[in-house]
Order: structure tokens, then C-alpha cells, then sequence
């Protein structure tokens, strides 16, 4: 008998829980969603998206009208989990403002299950996460793009590096409201602290959401200067910055 499944069976039967997103009963305690909105994520993640910047395009292998196939400097490659719709929207907001971190890992698991995803991450060297200033850290508890990088690390035995801090205490990108602006915003925002943890190596850098990627450009430009071998990213979700309310994110 297989004692610890039967304790988990036990434990849910006795203490169901509840979907993060629209409360109806969730399968068990290590999903936490309901069967509805489990199935709305697989079909965002199921989504066809640009190798080079992570935006939707119709088809794969279709010309991306987004980067024309450029991608975003200085990274080779952004990779995402799925698109920035519900229910990973209402996942990530309680994520980040809600101090549900076990969200943050379930994300995780879930992306490290995409085969482009695994592969990209099994080729590098190291995971970094994209930093928060650290006044912002202590009122939120904690940075969720290390949530997300650390249980990535984890999964693939890969090293948890942090070559750079956020030096400079900008506006939240949600206060700002368009590219231009986040952009300027960034300028100067992140310090390089360990240089030599990056020249020479492959590194991953992580983080919850590409809107108009000023936040992934502006730390990759940081840590190009320690001249990694190369530079790649994976988010857990890509929103459309024409989209009406982008700036919310």
C-alpha cells in the first residue's frame, strides 16, 4: 500500500480545497484549481508563440508580427508558459499582491513540463531571477521571479545565481503607462554585483510577466556587460501591450 497517496486522499477528502480562481472545488491541494479553469490553462499553454520574443502568433512556425523575427535585445530567446489571460491572470495577481507563493510554484512546475521550456533550462548554467528593489521585497515578502527561478533551479538541478540587485527604487511598472515610459523608468534601475558568476556562462533569466519587456531589456543589458555566453529568458506569461489594460499588470 502506498502510504503517502493514501494520506493525501485522506487529507483532501477530509479538507477539500478551492480553486484560486472562481472557488469551486479544486482536484487535491497540489492543484489549485478546479477542473474548469485547469482546462482553460491548458489551452492558454497549448497557444502557438514566438520562439524569439514569446507572443502569440497564429500558428507555430508562423512569421511574428510582433518582432519580425528580431526577438528582444539582448536575449537569443524568450520563452513562456502561456499567454496573459485568465486564469493565470487572476494566478499571478494573487502571486504578487497576495503573498501566494505556492501559486508562484505550481506555475513553475507547470512550465517546467513544457518540453521547449525543459530544454532551454537543461542547456544553461545558471537561473537568474529578475530582482526587486529591496524596499519593495520587505512590503511584498518576497520576490516572485525567485519563487518561480528557485523551483525551476530546483526541478532541473540547475544554480540560483544572483549577479545583480535593483539599485534604484523606480516607479512600479504598473503606475506607468506606456512603452516610452517604462523604458525611461528602467534607465539605471539594476547594478551588476558579481560579474564573474555570469562571463563565460549560459544563464536563464526568469520572471512572471513580458508586457513591453522594458524590465527584461533593461536587466539583460546589466548583465550583458559580464559577457555571458549566451542570454535567454523565460516568463510565466506574455500580455499584449495593445491590450487596453496592460498597464495594470
Amino acid at each position: 500500500m502506498r502510504w503517502p497517496g493514501v494520506i493525501q486522499d485522506l487529507a483532501d477528502f477530509c479538507f477539500p480545497t478551492a480553486c484560486a480562481v472562481c472557488s469551486a472545488p479544486a482536484e487535491t491541494a497540489s492543484t489549485p484549481l478546479c477542473d474548469a479553469c485547469l482546462e482553460k490553462l491548458r489551452s492558454l499553454e497549448s497557444a502557438a508563440a514566438c520562439d524569439r520574443c514569446a507572443m502569440p502568433i497564429p500558428e507555430p512556425g508562423s512569421p511574428c508580427p510582433h518582432c519580425l523575427g528580431e526577438g528582444v535585445r539582448p536575449f537569443g530567446r524568450i520563452l513562456r508558459l502561456c499567454s496573459y489571460s485568465e486564469p493565470v491572470r487572476h494566478l499571478i495577481h494573487r502571486l504578487k499582491f497576495h503573498r501566494a507563493w505556492g501559486v508562484g510554484e505550481f506555475l513553475a512546475d507547470r512550465a517546467a513540463a513544457r518540453p521547449e521550456l525543459c530544454d532551454l533550462l537543461a542547456a544553461c548554467d545558471a537561473v537568474v531571477p529578475v530582482p526587486l528593489h529591496p524596499f519593495r521585497q520587505m512590503s511584498r515578502g518576497y520576490n516572485q521571479a525567485e519563487v518561480i527561478a528557485r523551483r525551476l533551479a530546483q526541478l532541473t538541478g540547475k544554480r540560483l545565481i544572483h549577479p545583480a540587485a535593483r539599485v534604484a527604487q523606480t516607479d512600479a511598472q504598473t503606475d506607468v503607462q506606456s512603452k516610452a515610459q517604462r523604458v525611461a523608468n528602467l534607465r539605471r534601475a539594476f547594478g551588476l554585483l558579481d560579474a564573474s558568476s555570469v562571463t563565460g556562462r549560459r544563464i536563464v533569466v526568469v520572471d512572471d510577466v513580458r508586457t513591453t519587456a522594458a524590465t527584461l531589456q533593461a536587466f539583460g543589458r546589466c548583465l550583458s556587460a559580464a559577457k555571458p555566453a549566451s542570454l535567454d529568458a523565460i516568463v510565466i506569461a506574455a500580455a499584449d501591450p495593445k491590450h487596453a489594460d496592460f498597464e495594470k499588470i
